[in-house]
Formats: structure tokens, C-alpha cells, sequence
């Protein structure tokens, strides 16, 4: 194996654990403190939190974007004396509610009302508290869909519909749909897992309950329910996105744009289009502005339901000291270090 980086193996046991060694006279900078790094190769995360409170480990859950701490030990530890070891981090995924622009009853500009409804009539407090161990898994989507964590991201609280007011929600379904004609015989899709049929249930409750609709569930093979989808053939869907890489240009070109090829919604604004264009042509830092402008346009535009976003759950001792996990990366082992303890 042959790198550029601060550590090289020195020691593998297969499928068990991996030693690093620092490398002398590194070329970069800052300069590795730690000598040596143990990594095991974690199966059972409930035996992998035992042995970090009794010593045995100084970080659990790193190198693994779906490493999965149980929820009943975050639970415990979050309600006793050492919480601050508990870190949340964004994993760059975002969870929303698809429709169909092309066809009834959430089509075009006449549907906009319908899809607000839909929107508003979720109450994401209770979403998150079912279908992510209370918060533990995944948060509120309340910034856009561009994920915390991530450039574009508007900013928590900043998008409007991920507001809940069932009040507001009836009334425009009153308005759009006053004999609930338009409504009726809807049909939820979605591609089978645990967290989506548990997303699927609470929505289609949360419907019922704040919005008087009834939603039909249809879980569908997951390579078919991607084909439909990106066919548009469903009129209201699970969809998400994990990103690819740093950069709005993954969510918007993918999924937002007329021709964007992973859609599935038929969603067309020439406005947006033209944004988009001129920001994918820009330094990032220059293009943020219009791809925030972009964002605003689909919340106006009421293009989705936002649902949740991802989160990743760690455990780090206060005596090791360097930045953080972020959304994409573990931090580099070069700035960490060890302080007495």
C-alpha cells in the first residue's frame, strides 16, 4: 500500500484490527502526535460502548458512514453525567416527500396549494421522535434540502415548509380540494426498509389525523421504485439524496433542474434552470448565492415536503483534543492528541 499520508500500517489482523505507525519526517503539517493508532473492526456496537466506558476505547463510531451506535445506549448516556462525549454530525442525507408536477392533483401552479398542504400537515417533532429514537438518528429538516452540514444549506428554521400548521394545511386543502375529490385514492410509494415504512406509517397517520386525507402505502422492490420513479410515474413518493461531494451543484443538476435525471417529479422552473447554469459555472464560493436563490425558488414553488436529515452519533473522550468529525470526513489524525488524564 503506498500513500502520501501522516500514518502506515504497521500491523492487520483480517477483519479483527489494524495498527498505524506515524511516519517520520512527514512532509506536511501539522506534525503527527500520536505515535500509534489502534483501530478495531467493530461488529457489535453494544460491546464496542461497553468497552469505551470502561477504558478499553478513546473514540467509538468513526470510519463508517453508517456505523450505528444503539439508540438505547445514546438514550442512557444522553441522560447521564457524561453527555458532552455524545457528538451528533450530519451524514449528508436528506429525506422529503416527492410530487408529481405532471400530474393530478399536485400538478403545475394549480397543485401548489395541495402541496403545501401536504407539507404543513406534518409535525416533524413527533416524525423524528417515531422514526429516529427521538432525534438520535436523523433531525428536522428545517434548512432545505440541501443537508446541515453541507455548502447551500439555508440555515436552521429557514425553510417555511418545514413548518407545522394543520390549521393553515386544511384551510388550503379547502381551497384546492373542498370536496376532496382531488384527493381521494392517494397512494404513498416508497422502496422497503424499516426507517421508510416507519416514515411511510407516520406520514400516512399525520395525514389522516391533521388533514383529514387518507393515503394509501405501496412499498415497491427497490430497483423497480427507482425505475417508476425516476419514470414519473408515482403522484407522491419517498425521495432522498445522500451527497456525493461538497458542492450544490450534486443536488441541483441531479435533481432539482428540467432535465435533471434522478427527479422523478416532472418539476420544471426556467428561473431555477437559468440560476442553477450560471452558479454551476462559478467558483463555489462566488455561486452559493444563486444556488441559495435556487433553494427559495423550490420552497415558493412548494416543489417538497421536507422530512429529516441523517445523522451520524459518536463517542469521543474529553481527554482527546483536535477538531471533529464534519459530514464527510473522520477528523485527520494529525491534529489530534492525547492531553494527561
Amino acid at each position: 500500500m503506498i500513500g502520501t499520508g501522516p500514518y502506515k500500517m504497521s500491523a492487520r489482523t483480517p477483519k479483527q484490527s489494524l495498527e498505524f505507525s506515524a511516519v517520520d519526517n512527514w512532509w506536511g503539517s501539522p506534525k503527527p502526535t500520536l505515535k500509534k493508532i489502534h483501530v478495531d473492526v467493530i461488529s457489535d456496537f453494544s460491546s464496542a460502548v461497553a468497552k469505551y466506558e470502561q477504558g478499553g476505547f478513546d473514540d467509538v463510531g468513526f470510519g463508517d458512514m453508517n456505523a450505528a451506535i444503539p439508540s438505547e445506549d445514546v438514550l442512557r448516556i444522553k441522560a447521564g453525567p457524561k453527555v458532552s462525549e455524545l457528538h451528533f454530525i450530519p451524514k449528508t442525507r436528506t429525506t422529503w416527500v416527492g410530487f408529481n408536477f405532471k400530474k393530478p392533483p399536485f400538478a403545475g401552479a394549480a397543485g401548489k396549494d395541495l402541496r403545501k398542504a401536504f407539507s404543513l400537515a406534518i409535525d416533524r417533532d413527533k416524525l423524528v421522535d417515531v422514526v429516529c429514537s427521538h432525534g438520535i438518528t436523523c433531525a428536522k429538516a428545517t434548512g432545505g434540502l440541501i443537508s446541515k452540514g453541507l455548502k447551500g444549506y439555508l440555515g436552521d428554521n429557514a425553510d417555511p415548509l418545514a413548518k407545522f400548521d394543520a390549521a393553515q394545511a386544511k384551510q388550503l386543502l379547502q381551497s384546492a380540494d373542498p370536496n376532496k375529490t382531488k384527493t381521494k385514492g392517494l397512494v404513498y410509494q416508497y422502496n422497503p426498509s424499516d426507517f421508510n415504512k416507519a416514515i411511510a406509517e407516520n406520514l400516512q397517520s399525520q395525514w389522516q389525523d391533521n388533514l383529514g386525507v387518507k393515503v394509501d402505502l405501496q412499498a415497491t422492490e427497490r430497483a423497480t421504485f427507482f425505475s417508476r420513479r425516476t419514470k414519473e410515474e408515482y403522484i407522491i413518493f419517498r425521495h432522498s439524496w445522500q451527497a456525493d461531494y461538497d458542492h450544490p451543484q450534486d443536488w441541483f443538476d441531479n435533481l432539482f433542474t428540467t432535465d435533471a435525471g434522478n427527479g422523478g417529479t416532472g418539476y420544471s422552473n426556467p428561473q431555477l434552470d437559468a440560476l442553477v447554469k450560471k452558479a454551476d459555472a462559478k467558483k463555489t464560493e462566488d455561486a452559493l448565492a444563486d444556488y441559495k436563490q435556487a433553494s427559495q425558488l423550490m420552497i415558493d414553488d412548494a416543489q417538497y415536503a421536507p422530512l429529516v436529515y441523517a445523522l451520524g452519533v459518536f463517542l469521543t473522550k474529553p481527554y482527546v483534543k483536535g477538531p471533529q468529525a464534519n459530514a464527510f470526513n473522520d477528523p485527520y489524525w494529525n491534529e489530534l492528541s492525547i492531553a494527561q488524564h
